[in-house]
């Protein structure tokens, strides 16, 4: 059976990339998808150019902010990497940040969570499938990814630093987003 590693909402957070990458390796995954947001963030350019260069198949599907820049790329090797813009017509990634495992209805929904930028509790969040569903959060050091983050050039390095170390609440981010909604 094929392992898959969905990997969402990395935003530019290239230390919890590299901590998931490793786990991916030693999980024996096949294949990546990765699902949006990938390039909003600290270190943008690094962290596109470490999911090219995996040795492993790489399928994006478009998220946030990333339409036009995967639209101008190719892939490293034909075939290797692909782009997808949805799936059965709608657009596979929440954006939620929030990882979960729960039936609606007769319906799975499974959301890995972020990669980069979580909600809730730290660390870097994904799911691996195949052949059951695997929510999996990856520790990696915070300290040291937040003083790498605020050594960047990022215009909200700071802020950014400091959701690595302390995420806002998931009730909070809720609430927010319910707000959001009723406009």
């Amino acid at each position: 059976m094929i392992r898959i590693a969905g990997l969402f909402d990395i935003h530019g957070n290239l230390p919890a990339l590299d901590a998931v990458l490793e786990e991916i390796r030693q999980a024996g995954v096949d294949q990546v998808v990765v699902g949006g947001d990938v390039v909003p963030g600290p270190m943008p350019r690094e962290t596109l150019r470490r999911l090219l260069d995996l040795d492993l198949p790489v399928q994006f599907i478009y998220g946030n902010c990333e339409r036009a820049v995967l639209a101008q790329m190719g892939a490293t090797e034909p075939g290797s990497t692909t782009y997808w813009g949805t799936v059965s017509g709608r657009p596979p990634c929440g954006h939620t940040h929030m990882q979960f495992d729960r039936m609606i209805g007769r319906t799975r929904v499974v959301n890995a969570g972020s990669v980069g930028m979580p909600f809730g509790d730290p660390g870097a969040f994904w799911v691996l499938l195949g052949p059951d569903v695997q929510l999996r959060r990856t520790r990696y050091d915070l300290a040291k990814a937040a003083e790498r983050i605020r050594g960047t050039q990022h215009p909200h390095a700071r802020d950014e630093a400091q959701n690595v170390l302390h995420p806002p609440p998931e009730d909070t981010m809720l609430e927010l987003f319910g707000r959001a909604e009723l406009r």
